[in-house]
Parts: C-alpha cells; sequence; structure tokens
C-alpha cells in the first residue's frame, strides 16, 4: 500500500473514545486489571471479604449510580471499593471508597 492511500474505515466510532473507534470497551484497561487482579488475588488473606467495582471513569450522574447503586444494596461490614483509572480518583461515598486503580492494587489496606 502506498503512503498516504486513504482507506475508509468498515466502522465508525460513536460519542465514546472521542469517536475514533466503536464500541465502549476498553480492552487494554480490562486485560491489565485482569492480569494484575489474578496476581494479587492469591495474596488476599483467606476468608477475608472485599467487594470491588472497576470502571474507566465517572463523568455522569448516570455512571455514578449504576457504579454505586450495586455496593450499596450489599448489606455486610465488608470493605467496598469503587476503583478507576481516573488519576483524581479519591473519596468515600456513602462508605464505599472510591481509588485509582494503581493505588488501590498497591494499596496495603486488605
Amino acid at each position: 500500500m502506498k503512503k498516504g492511500t486513504k482507506i475508509a474505515p468498515l466502522l465508525y466510532g460513536g460519542g465514546q473514545q472521542k469517536a475514533l473507534r466503536p464500541g465502549t470497551e476498553n480492552t487494554a484497561f480490562a486485560a491489565a486489571f485482569g492480569f494484575v487482579a489474578q496476581k494479587y488475588a492469591s495474596q488476599i488473606k483467606q476468608n477475608e471479604k472485599i467487594y470491588v467495582q472497576v470502571t474507566q471513569e465517572i463523568k455522569s450522574e448516570k455512571t455514578q449510580k449504576r457504579e454505586y447503586e450495586q455496593l450499596l444494596e450489599i448489606r455486610d461490614n465488608y470493605p467496598k471499593y469503587v476503583v478507576m483509572a481516573d488519576d483524581f480518583a479519591g473519596g468515600n461515598y456513602e462508605g464505599i471508597k472510591t481509588m485509582n486503580i494503581v493505588d488501590f492494587l498497591l494499596s496495603k489496606e486488605y
């Protein structure tokens, strides 16, 4: 193929990912989290339970509701986390800790 040849896309990007690609899955993020979660899962103390909800980012109330609602329905005292790729993630939402994924994975809390 000659340099500069224009190729017509088979699929066009949607409103997500700056319209660069269709679909909403961030494959690299999912694969990286899966790898690290599997690595650290064996290090969690036996009989210790935590709940973790993973998301790329929270930019709307709809997304916020989706990410926190399921955890809020769990009525026990085990730690609950929402982890995301957002570098500025942090805080607490009705008892659920919000953390950057790297900070969560490097944390000594659990």
